[in-house]
């Protein structure tokens, strides 16, 4: 690499990576043959990836999540496989959980939560090996948030689906309806008034919107599946997509409304 980097023969891509690995800290560790230095340089490289996606991790996901998802990383990228196949390995785990939350009854739904879990625990894994190889993409960050949106709307349909098969109640059927057009409403305005014009929002507004759009709802679904009483989540995520979406309305018409005043001006 040093020798390409010297002759300009390293390709534009790869020498911007050069330079930001270069410029990042705690990566400048000199690694000599002694096993002990290649050992520190490589744990060194690994937080480094912690620090990369630390603000807009949640809780769980950066107290707990991010250590499971480096030991896996730190095994599975000496395997060569692509990132995307780690992706498709994630949905997978999701979708079974799914369908074991799908079915009725208590053993069921708190294997499918738990599958539920290790699927969030290992997300991250993709992206750091994507990271750790170069690989990263703009196909790659899409085709993950498609992937764990999939996974998320599997979930939300398995809730009401498991109460309905397991009770009878055609209530269940009904609120199935009534969340996925909540799910669509708050996904629209997570587009609409976040993605679409980010430029508008200053970077507190936008980690909020990361942490409370983050994955943490796997342990809380986990919880109640232990305790048996996930139909607290199915109501509470019912109405709750709704009240989400009217928020990032909210904040939306407030920052338009502050950007044609400083226009104005």
């Amino acid at each position: 690499i040093k020798k390409m980097i010297s002759t300009g023969s390293l390709p534009a891509d790869i020498a911007e990576r050069v330079d930001i690995i270069a410029a990042s800290p705690g990566l400048q560790y000199p690694v000599s043959e002694d096993p002990t230095s290649v050992v520190e340089a490589e744990k060194r490289l690994m937080d480094s990836l912690g620090l990369q996606t630390a603000e807009t991790d949640g809780f769980m996901a950066r107290n707990f999540d991010r250590h499971i998802s480096r030991f896996f990383s730190k095994r599975l990228v000496k395997t060569g496989l692509h990132p995307n196949w780690f992706t498709i390995m994630g949905m997978s785990i999701g979708l079974l959980g799914a369908w074991f939350i799908s079915q009725p009854g208590y053993s069921q739904r708190l294997l499918g939560s738990l599958l539920f879990v290790f699927c969030i625990m290992v997300d991250g894994v993709d992206g750091e090996i994507a990271r750790l190889t170069l690989k990263d993409s703009t196909f790659g960050h899409y085709f993950d948030i498609v992937t764990d949106n999939i996974v998320h709307a599997a979930i939300f349909v398995a809730l009401p689906v498991s109460f309905y098969r397991e009770t009878g109640n055609n209530i269940y059927l009904k609120s199935l309806w009534i969340l996925l057009i909540g799910v669509a409403f708050a996904a629209f305005s997570a587009y609409y008034c976040i993605f679409r014009v980010e430029h508008r929002y200053n970077k507190k507004i936008l980690t909020v919107f990361d942490k409370l759009a983050s994955r943490d709802f796997a342990y809380l679904i986990a919880l109640l599946a232990l305790i048996n009483k996930l139909q607290w989540f199915l109501w509470g995520a019912t109405f709750g997509s709704y009240l989400f979406g009217i928020i990032l309305w909210i904040l939306y018409l407030r920052s338009s409304s502050l950007t044609r005043g400083y226009n104005k001006v």
